[in-house]
């Protein structure tokens, strides 16, 4: 998974410098293979693999593409996991992708709220991790 999503890295940065004229197609291809990856770790029944999973091929790479719809679905699944399974760190950043998915549809009191929370509940779990992000 931590392959995956570097190499995603990789193709948006190559993709905003215009380095490769193949990238859109590979960026569509690593979406695809990206819901794959969700599917197969959900079905392995691991909270930390599947809460991975969900932030980087759920939430962050969809909002990154502007595929709010799918970050909607997959922000409600983290909170939801991450809560079942006190993955506190998880829950603050399912509230900090919650907060960026608002501020993309123009909601920008809430999305300021939820942010906020975000970072204080990194901050108090010392969970600095994607703190950058938010």
């Amino acid at each position: 998974m931590a392959g995956a999503v570097a190499h995603h890295a990789q193709l948006k940065v190559q993709a905003f410098c215009g380095e490769n004229s193949n990238t859109s197609r590979q960026l569509v291809e690593f979406c695809r293979s990206s819901r794959r990856s969700r599917f197969e770790t959900q079905q392995g029944g691991h909270p930390l693999s599947l809460c991975l999973a969900l932030t980087w091929c759920g939430c962050q790479i969809p909002l990154w593409l502007g595929d709010l719809e799918t970050a909607d679905r997959s922000i409600a699944q983290l909170k939801d996991h991450a809560e079942r399974n006190s993955l506190s760190g998880y829950y603050a950043y399912g509230n900090g992708f919650e907060g960026q998915l608002y501020a993309k549809q123009g909601n920008v009191a809430l999305a300021e709220r939820l942010l906020r929370f975000c970072l204080e509940s990194l901050r108090q779990g010392r969970s600095e991790t994607l703190y950058t992000r938010f």
